[in-house]
């Protein structure tokens, strides 16, 4: 398994919000955590991306230990994050703000250039938009270069955070057809979401997490029904 977290324990301060999380992500596998709002699933994001310490428990990367690194560390090692919000720099524009994720991972020029190359032919799209502002863009349009920021590193593993929030159908299925290409080119996909529908034709399989807790594993047929509805959503 590319991504292994073994009793993993975190939250905020003295606020505990994740309790003994066992879960596995594979290479070119979309795995995708669902529940309701509040269970804990940014959090678990942060944890594995290492904005949030751990308590307690073990993340393995790629079979080494590095529950004890810092978030540079786990970035430079191919750990891509693309956060709710997307938390692009406004008034910098798209061009620049994928050459400082690049250069946040050790790229140089070069290296920038050709990786560069392979996200516009995943998002021919962002070539119109590469010299404006990140602040003047849509927010279909700021996704797609929040999604572009975290491949332009070159990762081995993708975590995205409410990916669909606020955006257009069409633009889901954009993303969702990029995905996809990362999962043939072998790349791990982690996603916290809530639009299960949209999982449905994404995932691989699906965990649901509440209260903190992994409660459950199902298969993304499931995700249209009452039994799923009710075990992600009204189980206490």
């Amino acid at each position: 398994m590319l991504l292994n977290l073994t009793e993993v324990e975190s939250g905020y301060d003295d606020l505990q919000i994740l309790w003994g999380i066992n879960l596995s992500v594979a290479a070119g596998k979309v795995t995708a955590i669902a529940g309701p709002n509040g269970a804990g699933k940014s959090t678990l994001l942060k944890t594995i991306v290492g904005t949030i310490p751990l308590n307690s428990g073990k993340i393995e990367f790629d079979g080494k230990d590095v529950s004890k690194q810092s978030q540079s560390k786990r970035l430079r090692q191919g750990i891509s994050f693309v956060p709710e919000g997307r938390l692009l720099f406004d008034d910098l524009t798209v061009y620049e703000n994928l050459r400082l994720a690049a250069y946040m991972v050790g790229q140089d020029r070069s290296e920038f250039t050709v990786n560069l190359e392979k996200v516009l032919k995943l998002f021919p799209e962002i070539n119109t938009w590469i010299q404006v502002l990140a602040g003047r863009l849509s927010g279909g349009q700021q996704q797609i270069v929040a999604v572009a920021r975290a491949i332009v590193r070159s990762p081995r593993l993708i975590l995205l955070d409410e990916p669909s929030v606020g955006l257009a159908p069409m633009v889901i299925q954009r993303i969702g057809d990029q995905l996809q290409k990362m999962k043939d080119s072998g790349i791990g996909v982690l996603i916290a979401e809530q639009n299960v529908q949209w999982l449905e034709n994404v995932a691989d399989e699906v965990v649901i997490l509440t209260g903190g807790r992994i409660t459950d594993n199902v298969s993304p047929k499931m995700l249209g029904s009452r039994e799923f509805l009710r075990k992600a959503y009204l189980s206490v």
